[in-house]
């Protein structure tokens, strides 16, 4: 596990609050895909791809966790000693 979170937000008029581990693997390439989706997961999503880092910190779009691109960087220069806890925002 490289970073947590507990993040609370409003979707589709309720409210929710979860906590979110995050984890890094290295896998080949491959395109992103929703199947076996809930209905729900694929509303709550506008696109998939992929994003490196200088991407994330240059985007104007609304990515979540919001230092994602910092947890990224942290991973590949191996300088996270613990889980990362990154805001809930």
């Amino acid at each position: 596990m490289i970073a947590t979170r507990v993040a609370v937000f409003t979707f589709e008029e309720r409210t929710y609050r979860q906590s979110e581990s995050f984890f890094a693997v290295q896998v080949p390439r491959f395109e992103p895909v929703v199947s076996g989706w809930e209905e729900v997961e694929q509303r709550s999503l506008l696109e998939l791809r992929w994003w490196t880092a200088d991407e994330l910190e240059r985007t104007h779009d609304t990515v979540y966790p919001e230092e994602l691109a910092l947890l990224l960087r942290a991973f590949d220069a191996g300088t996270l000693r613990a889980p990362m806890v990154l805001s809930g925002e």
